[in-house]
């Protein structure tokens, strides 16, 4: 099973844990004399705090942010996310890739509640292989996309940042930043991208210098997480029109943001009229020579 080859991961973000008033203020204290209410001896060296917990993971539903990680298979952890393992320093994640998926670590973290200080639990954990939010380099496998109105969509993954360049730094900004530091949680699994406008009058003043390089972020109000949930609202708001025409179900709105939806950017807005989807999917297959308005792997378009 190649999933139980991969590297596994814990699927954490960590803050490294070496600020004395940064401790003193989650309630650490590096003398155990000097231990006061709501106060955890632990010592100056040791502890990493959880930042972030990315959904699916291994940890996912037993650490929380705001967590102390303090030992792994009863290694201390260093402030600096060091674990001493065979009389080597090593980073916890170079530790755990000497695992793999479906092995299991014992996990011992501080917790608290804000109130009673900080308690001592212990997980064992089994160890799963990283889906990232941004999908690394795959070989022999054709990208996901689709068409609608000429609009061409896909994931965001590595192969797609490449076209800017093997060392990304001329790719946008903002989609680096879902590349290095998006992670899957509240249900996202996918970044869904804008990545060309093929001419056609149902996208007639749609162009990049308008709207640029965008990220999906919901279909008639509907959050978009994936690909697959992209294609369900768009398809379903088609199927929509044709069982109801009306005003109200001739147009889909897409809302887009610029860069990344991390940042909170305000959406732009792309509206498609439905009653025309079919048809250009057809003046868009003759005028470019595209066979399929998706990939093979996507459900068939209710046209």
């Amino acid at each position: 099973d190649e999933s139980m080859l991969a590297m596994p991961v814990l699927g954490v973000s960590l803050q490294l844990l070496q600020n004395n008033s940064l401790r003193t203020m989650i309630g650490l204290t590096k003398s155990p004399k000097d231990v006061g209410k709501n106060e955890t001896y632990l010592p100056g060296n040791v502890g990493v705090l959880v930042a972030d917990v990315e959904q699916g993971s291994s940890v996912d539903e037993l650490v929380r942010p705001g967590d102390i990680l303090v030992e792994l298979d009863g290694l201390p952890i260093a402030s600096d996310s060091s674990v001493s393992y065979m009389d080597k320093k090593l980073e916890m994640v170079t530790y755990l890739h000497g695992k793999y998926a479906g092995d299991v670590v014992k996990v011992k973290l501080l917790r608290g509640d804000g109130q009673a200080g900080l308690e001592e639990k212990t997980f064992d954990i089994e160890l799963k292989r990283h889906v990232p939010l941004v999908q690394r380099s795959q070989y022999d496998v054709k990208p996901s996309f689709v068409i609608y109105g000429g609009l061409l969509f896909q994931p965001l993954s590595l192969d797609f940042l490449h076209c800017w360049g093997r060392d990304l730094k001329d790719a946008p900004a903002g989609l680096q930043q879902e590349f290095f530091y998006g992670v899957r949680r509240g249900g996202r699994e996918e970044i869904v991208v804008l990545s060309q406008i093929l001419s056609d009058e149902a996208n007639t003043g749609y162009t990049f210098d308008s709207i640029g390089l965008e990220v999906v972020q919901a279909v008639n109000g509907v959050d978009v997480y994936s690909m697959s949930g992209f294609v369900e609202c768009m398809d379903n708001a088609y199927q929509a029109y044709v069982d109801a025409p009306s005003r109200d179900t001739r147009f889909v709105r897409v809302e887009l943001a610029r860069g990344s939806t991390l940042s909170g950017a305000t959406p732009y807005l792309v509206v498609l009229d439905v009653s025309d989807l079919a048809e250009s999917a057809e003046r868009v297959s003759e005028r470019y020579g595209v066979s399929r308005d998706r990939s093979p792997e996507l459900p068939d378009g209710k046209w």
